[in-house]
């Protein structure tokens, strides 16, 4: 076995040359492990003489036998003489198989060389925090969502409410599959079903039936793109969002320890910003670190 090795940047290319008795020895073995699946008429499965089995195996399938067996062997040989430290598995390519020879090409991908710049008394800016009243009012609008409830309202459906109902889709007067739900909280102008659908809802009323008439979009399942349906609709209750004012009340509900007021909620919630703007002002700050040092550094990529 004679052993190659060039280096491409951090990628070792091993070219590994198996002589012919290696090949004849690897082929031996190959005809011997194939043989255990020969039958040949007069001997039970694999018993027959190697010499005889041979002439019942296709080369082709030896020779491949043959080489996998090889291929083990001259990654051990690399690796024994080699002290890589790879970052991957090895990856090869069979580059020649004649009468007298194997030749393989084994790709090492190998830990980088690094060349460390400046990192020592680096100074880097980091951004100055400031909370704002502005942010304070997001926070105070976001928690007054998470607080919206729903209620039952009386009258006319509308965009933003939630209606219950029952609905089943008809195609040409046919009904079809997964057109069909009772009991459904449909959320009116959330988009949630297609277009045309939740607009044609808006001015109903409880315990109503109607009719809608929708077009299935051309970007939808095989079956349905592009049709036309409808909808037999009956709505069986309608609910309106009820959001909280921001008040003491709002500052109650949010459950927080040390929180009874809005002046408390709201020094609570500037303290949450500040401390979330503080992180952020940290992160960025090492990642312009890190920019600093790989930039001054030299790697080579494999």
């Amino acid at each position: 076995m004679n052993i190659s090795i060039v280096k491409e940047k951090s990628t070792y290319i091993a070219t590994v040359t198996f002589d012919a008795q290696e090949w004849k020895n690897a082929q031996e073995k190959a005809y011997a492990n194939l043989a255990q699946n020969v039958t040949v008429q007069g001997f039970r499965k694999g018993k027959a003489p190697l010499e005889l089995a041979k002439r019942h195996i296709d080369g082709r399938k030896m020779v491949e036998k043959a080489v996998d067996i090889l291929l083990p062997l001259g990654n051990q040989k690399v690796l024994e003489e080699n002290n890589f430290e790879l970052l991957v598995r090895p990856e090869l390519d069979v580059k020649e198989v004649s009468d007298d020879k194997v030749v393989v090409e084994y790709y090492y991908v190998t830990r980088p060389e690094v060349k460390l710049g400046q990192y020592k008394d680096l100074e880097i800016a980091k951004d100055s925090v400031e909370v704002t009243e502005e942010d304070v009012e997001n926070e105070l609008k976001a928690l007054q969502q998470k607080n919206v409830e729903l209620q039952v309202k009386e009258g006319e459906i509308a965009l933003g409410d939630t209606a219950n109902i029952d609905f089943k889709g008809f195609v040409n007067g046919v009904a079809f599959e997964g057109g069909e739900a009772k009991g459904y909280d449909l959320e009116i102008g959330s988009g949630a079903f297609i277009p045309g659908f939740e607009e044609q809802l808006v001015g109903a009323k409880e315990g109503q039936d109607l009719d809608i008439n929708v077009t299935f979009p051309e970007q939808y399942s095989k079956e349905l793109a592009g049709k036309p349906a409808v909808f037999k609709i009956h709505v069986n209750s309608v609910k309106e969002k009820v959001v909280p004012e921001i008040n003491d009340d709002l500052a109650l509900d949010a459950n927080i320890e040390g929180v009874s007021n809005l002046e408390e909620l709201k020094e609570h919630l500037r303290k949450t910003v500040a401390t979330r703007k503080e992180e952020e002002a940290d992160k960025n700050a090492f990642t312009k670190l890190l920019d600093t040092i790989i930039n001054a550094s030299e790697v080579e990529v494999p």
